[in-house]
């Protein structure tokens, strides 16, 4: 008689447990192995989640486990995204993404709190909006400017770039006469703020002044120096707009020596950082800037949508928010922060994400050392696969997170070389092949940026450059007849 049967009811099968105690106890083995590496990776894995602990002991495991476990596979979980085998069985519900510089993404526990926000509204919206709001949109301005490199009197959130851009332009254009200018960096701007530009220096009636960066950028001592000598040559440009990140091409643009350039001209300094936070380390107050503006949900984990706009004190009274609402003769933080009923939650919930989430999961350095391999691995299999080219510019001015790589020509020639062709690619992707990849005109050449997120693996890229090369020999094929291009 087993053991088990010894203690099994009557009514119980009484071959059931038909199994010996040497049996047992090899089954009991394996299944205590296997509850303990869970329990053991749970442990580790909750463990490399807490570097925001004031534990010393935890401190330092955090920072031996999260190379290993905050990254990659292991991390998915965060972010309820594919896992690599799941590449072969992809339904109408699910894709495989290599792009994340267009909207971001959100961690579950970032979710979550803001979640617990929503429902602190709903619970009693009266106590939310009269009181509670503005201590906690306090809090968390107060931490994001602390993660920017800014004073927290110069702070405040704005929904989007779009949003500063418009805001910074109106604020200032309507003191501009007929005869002043924008300069605009127009070759390597992004789309809306260069639209913006356009429809406000109309409607204000000023002129705007095109530069046009080429390819390949040489050093940043040469952009620069063009530069300057499109503000000399212009000397009634007041304003000049340029990118701290560029979208299409991924240039990291050197804005401290450009703000130099635009304080020596007497010339109002705006950048455009959607992609800098959280890609890289910011010291927004030290720039030399007058208006530096950043999203906070591409690269800081925080909820679409939010970013930051920084404005030097001399110019507080002039700024205006986009509605003119209750505040609008107080002073500058009461302007912009009250704008009436709205949901604030991804400003509120800001501070946590850029604060206490980013410690935890390793903080930028651990970002750095896991995405920017990652993306350079996957710019050289684009390359190799397609038969391509990174576009040129220096070591110093590319980007952590994303780079940007020429599709194969065929593409430019099928499609065309525009915006609206680069809109139609992506959209056929992700429609036939459930492939979500952004592609750009650069230079009147398609082209896709390639970025990467802390859980992302190599297996998508993979896909990524199967796909692109399998449609780039479709094209051919219907292009030259019978005659095949190898990429």
């Amino acid at each position: 008689m087993s053991f088990i049967s010894q203690y099994t009811p009557k009514w119980f099968p009484s071959n059931f447990f038909d199994i010996n105690d040497r049996e047992l106890k090899i089954v009991v083995c394996i299944g205590g192995a296997i509850l303990g590496a869970k329990l053991s990776l749970d442990y580790a894995k909750k463990i490399s989640m807490s570097g925001n602990s004031n534990n010393p002991l935890v401190k330092t495991l955090h920072n031996i486990l999260k190379p290993y476990l905050n990254c990659g596979l292991l991390v998915r979980n965060e972010f309820s995204v594919l896992l690599p085998w799941q590449f072969c069985v992809l339904s109408k519900k699910s894709y495989v993404i290599v792009n994340y510089g267009s909207y971001g993404t959100v961690p579950i526990k970032v979710q979550n709190y803001q979640t617990a926000l929503l429902r602190q509204t709903e619970c009693c919206p009266d106590l939310f909006y009269r009181f509670t709001l503005i201590e906690k949109y306090e809090e968390s301005r107060v931490v994001v400017a602390n993660a920017v490199g800014c004073h927290p009197d110069n702070l405040v959130f704005v929904e989007n770039i779009t949003e500063g851009i418009n805001v910074s332009l109106r604020s200032f254009l309507r003191n501009f006469t007929k005869s002043d200018s924008i300069l605009c960096l127009r070759s390597i701007g992004y789309s809306a703020v260069l639209k913006a530009i356009d429809v406000l220096a109309k409607e204000y009636n000023v002129k705007v002044v095109n530069l046009e960066i080429q390819f390949p950028i040489h050093s940043k001592e040469d952009l620069c120096a063009q530069f300057e000598d499109a503000i000399l040559k212009h000397p009634r440009i007041k304003l000049a707009i340029f990118d701290h990140i560029t979208s299409a091409s991924s240039v990291v643009l050197p804005i401290h020596d450009l703000g130099i350039i635009c304080q020596k001209y007497n010339v109002i300094s705006v950048v455009d950082g959607a992609h800098a936070p959280g890609q890289l380390y910011l010291d927004v107050e030290n720039y030399n800037v007058d208006i530096y503006l950043g999203n906070l949900h591409k690269w800081y984990y925080t909820p679409k949508s939010c970013a930051i706009m920084y404005v030097k004190s001399k110019y507080h009274d002039q700024m205006q928010p986009s509605w003119v609402s209750h505040h609008a003769y107080m002073n500058f933080h009461q302007r912009f922060w009250r704008q009436g009923t709205k949901n604030y939650t991804a400003m509120l919930t800001a501070g946590y994400s850029v604060g206490e989430y980013m410690k935890n999961i390793g903080g930028i350095s651990h970002l750095h050392s896991y995405i920017t391999p990652l993306v350079e691995w996957a710019v050289q299999l684009y390359i190799h696969e397609w038969g391509t080219e990174e576009i040129q510019v220096p070591p110093d001015m590319k980007a952590p997170y994303m780079r940007t790589v020429y599709l194969p020509n065929v593409f430019t020639e099928v499609y065309g070389g525009d915006s609206i062709a680069a809109d139609a690619l992506i959209k056929s992707l992700i429609k036939e092949e459930r492939l979500v990849i952004f592609i750009n005109p650069v230079q009147g050449r398609l082209s896709t940026r390639v970025s990467a997120q802390i859980f992302s693996t190599r297996a998508e890229y993979t896909y990524a450059a199967e796909v692109i090369k399998r449609k780039a020999l479709e094209l051919t094929e219907k292009l030259a007849g019978q005659e095949v291009v190898n990429f």
